[in-house]
C-alpha cells in the first residue's frame, strides 16, 4: 500500500488518507479498547487538576494526583502510539499483523518511548525559550521518532535522531506543510466531536458553553470525547505520519545512495 516514488503535499495527504479507509476496520478494535486507559487517564488527570483558589494542603496533593495522571497519560499514549503504528506499518508493508503482535510492540516500546517523549519535550523547551524558530524546527523534525523502530530495523533509541535526519534532509517545509493540514482537520473534527458530546451530555447547558463542558467540566464528557477522538482520528493521524516517513525514506535514502555510489566511482 506504500508509494514506491516521493509524493507531492497533496499526494501524501491522498495516500494517507486511502491508507485509513483501507486499514480502519483492521485497527478499530485494537485502537478501541486500547484507547480506554488513556482516556480514563486523561479524564482523570482532568478531574484533578489544582485549582488556583484552593488551599496550599489541598493544592499539594492534588498536586500529587496529576503528576501521577500526567505519568499514567504518558505511558498509556506511548502504548498507543507504537501499537496502532505496528499495526498500520505492518499492513501498509503487507505484512502479518496480529492485535497480541500489536500490544507486544506496544508493551515493549511504551517506557523507551516515555523517557524519548521526555527528552523531545525537553529538547522543544529549550528551542522555544532560547528562540521560537529553533523549537519550531525541532516540532516538525522530530514528530516521527515513534515509527523509527516500526518502519526501520533501528533500535527506538534512534528515534529522535533518525526521525530529525530524515525530515532535515527530506524537506522540512514540505514535512511541515503535511503536518500542519493534517493538525487543522483534526483540531476541527475534535472540536465538532466536542460540541456533539458536550450538547448531548449536558443539554440544560445550552446557555452556558458546551465545549468546556464536554472538554473540562464533566469527566465523563472528557472520557467520551478522548475514547471516541482517539478511535476515529489517531488512526488517520498514524496512516497519514507513515505514508510520509516513507515519503522522507525514498527522498533522503535514495539520494544517499547515489551519494555513496558517486564517492566509490570518484576514488576508483
Amino acid at each position: 500500500m506504500l508509494p514506491t516514488e516521493p509524493l507531492s503535499i497533496g499526494g501524501v495527504l491522498d495516500a494517507g488518507i486511502r491508507l485509513y479507509r483501507n486499514t480502519f476496520r483492521s485497527v478499530l478494535p485494537l485502537i478501541a479498547v486500547a484507547a480506554v486507559p488513556y482516556a480514563l487517564a486523561n479524564a482523570w488527570m482532568g478531574a484533578v487538576t489544582p485549582a488556583a483558589d484552593e488551599g496550599p494542603e489541598l493544592a499539594v496533593g492534588q498536586l500529587g494526583l496529576f503528576l501521577v495522571a500526567m505519568l499514567g497519560v504518558y505511558l498509556a499514549l506511548m502504548f498507543l502510539a507504537y501499537a496502532l503504528g505496528h499495526k498500520i506499518v505492518a499492513l501498509a508493508k503487507d505484512e502479518p499483523s496480529s492485535v497480541s503482535s500489536a500490544v507486544v510492540a506496544g508493551l515493549k516500546y511504551m517506557l523507551p518511548g516515555f523517557v524519548l517523549v521526555i527528552l523531545s519535550i525537553l529538547a522543544l523547551g529549550i528551542g522555544y525559550v532560547l528562540l521560537i524558530i529553533p523549537g519550531l524546527i525541532l516540532t516538525v523534525s522530530l514528530a516521527f521518532y515513534t515509527l523509527v523502530p516500526l518502519m526501520e530495523e533501528r533500535s527506538v533509541w534512534a528515534g529522535l535522531n533518525r526521525s530529525h535526519h530524515l525530515v532535515w534532509r527530506g524537506g522540512w517545509l514540505r514535512t511541515a506543510a503535511v503536518l500542519t493540514v493534517m493538525s487543522v482537520v483534526l483540531m476541527a473534527l475534535y472540536v465538532i466531536l466536542t460540541l456533539v458530546v458536550g450538547l448531548t451530555l449536558a443539554p440544560s447547558m445550552l446557555s452556558e458553553d458546551p465545549l468546556a463542558a464536554a472538554s473540562g467540566g464533566s469527566a465523563i464528557g472528557t472520557f467520551v470525547v478522548t475514547w471516541v477522538s482517539v478511535a476515529l482520528f489517531s488512526p488517520l493521524y498514524s496512516a497519514i505520519a507513515v505514508v510520509q516517513y516513507n515519503d522522507l525514506q525514498l527522498r533522503v535514502d535514495g539520494t544517499d545512495i547515489e551519494s555513496d555510489l558517486e564517492a566509490m566511482q570518484g576514488s576508483a
